[in-house]
């Protein structure tokens, strides 16, 4: 006799947990990236040139950042990404130097100044 009172408080506290998880399930939306653009420094090789590589097969427009924008093997393997129409912009960037910092940011500007925001009407800009 005691098993049933146990199911039942067990069913008393489940059931409401479940019925919440299904409504936040339902509402949450998969990410847009058709509009959305990140920046990857490192792209020289490794991890900074597999994640530009991986993000802009997902479709996001990839800066990616090499200390060596012409010979490095990471330009060379992106550049040839970018050929076959991907998202990709090839940036000289050496993240210990203001004035290269500075350039890439004006550079992405001008960049993003291309492209609208969907739905705000209003350009990307950067913080």
């Amino acid at each position: 006799m005691d098993i049933i009172p146990s199911i039942s408080y067990l069913i008393v506290i489940l059931l409401p947990i479940a019925i919440l998880l299904n409504l936040l399930r339902k509402k949450t939306k998969p990410l847009s990236i058709s509009d959305k653009a990140v920046l990857i420094s490192g792209c020289d090789s490794g991890i900074g040139l597999r994640v530009a590589q991986h993000l802009s097969s997902l479709g996001f427009r990839v800066f990616a950042c090499c200390l060596d924008s012409q010979k490095s093997q990471g330009a060379r393997l992106l550049s040839r990404d970018k050929a076959s129409g991907r998202q990709i912009h090839l940036l000289q960037l050496d993240v210990t130097k203001q004035h290269s910092i500075s350039s890439a940011v004006q550079v992405i500007q001008s960049i993003l100044s291309l492209y609208k925001t969907k739905g705000q009407g209003r350009e990307n800009t950067l913080v």
